[in-house]
């Protein structure tokens, strides 16, 4: 339970400075929640659900400011949309220490 609370602490903090520069914190989940004992296949998972509502939240404000090229952003998102189902799917066939290695560069 403590390391729970530890965990909604820090990712309290990445969201907010995260989502003030657009990535949401997103590039921080996974290694932090690899880092408290999460496997490479839960963790991706776990990060999808936090940057839904960070995006979300911080989409709400970009756009009241008219900060979104919404022309743009149709364009790109169907092809980025259909690839993230297509990684997700796999993900689960791929083993742990070549996915952590992806994601190490």
């Amino acid at each position: 339970m403590e390391q729970l609370i530890i965990l909604a602490g820090v990712f309290f903090v990445v969201s907010t400075l995260f989502s003030m520069v657009g990535m949401g914190g997103g590039i921080l989940y996974v290694p932090i929640l690899l880092f408290a004992g999460y496997n490479m296949q839960t963790a991706p998972g776990i990060s999808l659900i936090l940057i839904l509502g960070t995006s979300l939240a911080a989409l709400r404000n970009f756009s009241k400011n008219n900060l979104v090229d919404w022309k743009l952003a149709f364009i790109i998102d169907p092809p980025t949309d259909i690839m993230a189902f297509v990684g997700g799917y796999y993900s689960s066939s791929v083993p742990d220490n070549i996915l952590k290695g992806i994601l190490a560069g």
